[in-house]
């Protein structure tokens, strides 16, 4: 493997993409593929302890924070910007390691240890992990370790190719097909500078538990984020779990399996600010209780059908949570990715999403792109109503670690 992986260059470039939705289409990769073949070292699994997780989770919220309160609302996946820096962190050094364990909550060893059992207890087909690291077989004295680490806990693959159009292609075709065609592609070019693309992949595909019928999806209004009515498509049903936080109602919606649940909070006032300060007063600890929070209520749930896409870069978001030196030329420290002719550090951390809840389930996809360059070179008298005919506040979430997959905020019905 040390004699396979030997790349020689001069600058770096990291993609993350995380995404939901795989598909079983495959689409041609012609990019070598070096750990074809390759047997992962066997890594113990953990429960993700309490205090790790209440820490990942507030960087979580500050995720949410950071990208959701806006007129336009979006959708981010945190749990996909995570991964894909955790994919960086492994690289890391000093105190570039420092900021971005105290940014995300966790030391890299805890970030390895949740990511390497979680994909080890994923089962069925709803959520999907795929991670995989792109060289430029030209550019890049890389780590072996940071490949193998990478390749260990993550079950990385690593392709190595010239960084020309066709790889371009390549990277961006691995993108639509992780993505089960929901994002076309991360990248618009691969410039001189960039020697390594890191991409993560997450999927979500499921179906709800119980399906809308005919009767129950009807046209109905929105009033969006500005005070504007407008027609759209609505869903009425009954749920069994209910919300009442100090500034929301809401109710819970499982998927099949209720591996996975939809999370919807309506602001109890109206109004943008409202909707902010909700997505702002979230933490650790608050995200943590939720789902425990939740009263076996009858709820006759309405909410629109929506499909939605965004598109975030995160560095100044990052950087507000005490990653500044990455960004930093002369600061970065990823000396474990490898040498070159200059520093290493990130020049642009890109996320994409796209989700579409309809009668039927979720589909959901997130691309995270982290750019690395380098210096020189039934009704009851107990039954409550909860409504989403205006801004609220969403998520998807893993019922078994309480672990949101997206955060999102609908502030207008089209």
């Amino acid at each position: 493997m040390t004699k396979r992986l030997a790349i020689f260059g001069t600058s770096l470039v990291l993609v993350f993409c995380l995404l939901l939705g795989i598909s079983s289409c495959s689409m041609k990769i012609y990019a070598q593929n070096l750990m074809e073949g390759y047997k992962a070292s066997p890594r113990p699994t953990e429960a993700l302890k309490e205090d790790t997780k209440a820490a990942m989770l507030d960087a979580y919220a500050a995720l949410a924070e950071g990208t959701l309160c806006t007129p336009e609302g979006g959708l981010v996946s945190p749990l996909s910007v995570v991964a894909a820096l955790t994919m960086a962190v492994i690289g890391a050094e000093g105190d570039t390691l420092a900021q971005m364990e105290a940014a995300l909550g966790c030391s890299r060893d805890e970030l390895l240890s949740f990511f390497s059992s979680y994909i080890a207890s994923l089962e069925g087909d709803a959520l999907k992990l795929a991670f995989s690291v792109w060289l430029n077989e030209t550019a890049l004295a890389v780590n072996d370790r940071f490949l193998q680490t990478n390749a260990d806990y993550l079950g990385a693959d690593v392709y190595a190719a010239p960084f020309d159009s066709r790889t371009l292609e390549d990277i961006n075709r691995w993108v639509k097909q992780n993505t089960d065609h929901m994002i076309d592609k991360i990248l618009d070019s691969l410039d001189a500078q960039t020697v390594m693309c890191l991409i993560n992949a997450l999927a979500f595909d499921a179906e709800w538990e119980t399906k809308y019928e005919k009767s129950q999806i009807e046209v109905g209004g929105f009033t969006d984020i500005g005070g504007n009515w407008s027609e759209t498509t609505v869903m009425h049903s009954t749920e069994g779990l209910y919300l009442d936080t100090d500034d929301a109602v809401g109710f819970i919606k499982y998927y099949e399996g209720r591996d996975y649940a939809f999370v919807a909070l309506l602001p109890k006032e109206e109004g943008a600010d409202a909707l902010y300060d909700l997505v702002r007063g979230l933490d650790g600890a608050s995200l943590s209780s939720l789902l425990s929070s939740a009263e076996n209520r009858t709820v006759r749930a309405t909410m629109p059908a929506f499909e939605r896409d965004s598109t975030f870069q995160l560095n100044q978001v990052l950087a507000q949570m005490g990653m500044t030196d990455a960004f930093d030329p002369s600061l970065a420290n990823f000396s474990g990715m490898g040498t070159a002719g200059g520093n290493l550090y990130l020049s642009d951390v890109l996320h994409k999403t796209y989700i579409e809840v309809s009668a039927t389930g979720t589909r959901a996809a997130a691309v995270t792109a982290i750019t690395v360059k380098c210096t020189s070179l039934a009704p009851s008298d107990d039954t409550v109503s909860v409504v989403l005919d205006r801004p609220f506040f969403y998520m998807i979430v893993d019922t078994s670690t309480g672990m949101p997959l997206f955060m999102g905020t609908l502030t207008s019905a089209n």
